[in-house]
């Protein structure tokens, strides 16, 4: 694997302590208070364990969201678990070879009144994408995304990472420019009627 690519899970945990992974995961778990969430629900975190897990658990008193641990770019091995009620989708689509495929299989573990609460980033067609991403999408591509995969959207919350207040963390063009734009989305969606 091309390390200058992928990033590991530990990695990603290691960074889940800046305060811009803290201020975004306060932003998720803000649209998940949206929801009437309760113990008994049956919640699909898909991606490996990670720390919004965990303060999603905490923070919603949950004893344990279930992970994927397979490949979402080959859904055939997971389309056969069962239906849940609540699904997060949280910075994973963007680094899916076919975000299309994986949306359809995610489908069929959804029950007919699940709710899934995507995050990604959405940014101008201008700014270059992360690294590590093979889909960075704009308004219009993911909503026509959501479109295709039989997927409403209810509600959709954008907010930026890069703010005033914590720009001393940001060096670089990249974060500077960030600052104006909206780049972080957090939305609902569920299966179209």
């Amino acid at each position: 694997m091309d390390k200058d690519f992928a990033r590991d899970i530990y990695f990603i945990n290691e960074q889940s302590d800046k305060p811009s992974f803290i201020y975004r995961d306060k932003k998720i778990i803000g649209v998940i208070e949206e929801i009437d969430i309760s113990s008994a629900m049956s919640i699909l975190d898909i991606g490996e364990r990670n720390r919004l897990t965990e303060r999603i658990e905490k923070h919603f008193n949950i004893s344990e969201i279930v992970n994927t641990c397979y490949d979402l770019d080959e859904p055939e091995n997971w389309w056969a678990c069962p239906n849940y009620d609540l699904i997060i989708f949280s910075h994973v689509i963007e680094h899916l070879f076919n975000p299309l495929l994986c949306l359809e299989g995610i489908k069929r573990m959804m029950k007919p009144d699940a709710i899934m609460i995507i995050a990604t980033p959405i940014k101008p067609h201008f700014i270059r994408w992360g690294k590590g991403h093979f889909h960075e999408m704009d308004d219009y591509r993911f909503k026509k995304l959501m479109d295709r995969a039989g997927l409403e959207i209810l509600k959709w919350h954008k907010f930026s990472t890069y703010n005033w207040w914590n720009r001393k963390c940001y060096t670089g063009i990249r974060p500077f420019i960030r600052m104006f734009f909206k780049e972080q989305s957090v939305v609902i969606v569920k299966i179209k009627k």
